[in-house]
């Protein structure tokens, strides 16, 4: 979806804070890059992970950052993209329901949403996107890194030229 892909580019300075953490408590149960099939013909890769999860359940922030985006959609359901800056951001399908608002501020661990099973979905989960370098990455390798916000170091003041 055009919309999500535009709401997860930005390439400003870094809103996280620390490790990112998962987006719910429940075990994968379907991994980055695997074939989707439709009418029994391959259609596209699965970009994300599923997690276990009830109808409801909290989704949580994966790290700060600024919500970009929500909106329901016809395949993807209600959606959450948060931007977390430096290039990095995540997006949240088939959401049951929104906590947050576009241009809302969050913070790792926040619940901005319930898991739900709406789009094209075979029941409740949550559904982790991550988007970094220009692309979707696999999120369970990506929560392995250990990702920190640079230091945004101020330049050292200009010494006076000795009279």
């Amino acid at each position: 979806n055009e919309a999500v892909i535009k709401a997860l580019q930005n390439q400003g300075p870094p809103l996280f804070r620390g490790p990112f953490g998962k987006a719910g408590r429940g075990k994968v149960t379907s991994v980055f890059g695997t074939w989707r099939t439709f009418n029994e013909q391959y259609r596209s890769r699965h970009l994300g992970v599923d997690y276990a999860a009830a109808r409801g359940a909290p989704v949580l922030a994966i790290n700060a950052g600024k919500v970009t985006l929500v909106r329901d959609t016809f395949l993807m359901g209600k959606v959450v993209v948060i931007e977390h800056g430096a290039g990095l951001g995540s997006a949240y399908f088939h959401l049951d329901s929104s906590k947050v608002a576009e241009g809302d501020d969050v913070r790792r661990g926040q619940t901005i949403g319930g898991a739900g099973d709406g789009g094209r979905t075979t029941g409740p989960h949550i559904h982790l996107g991550v988007w970094a370098g220009g692309g979707f990455v696999d999120p369970v390798a990506f929560l392995r890194l250990p990702v920190q916000a640079p230091r945004l170091e101020r330049p050292a003041p200009a010494k006076k030229a000795a009279d």
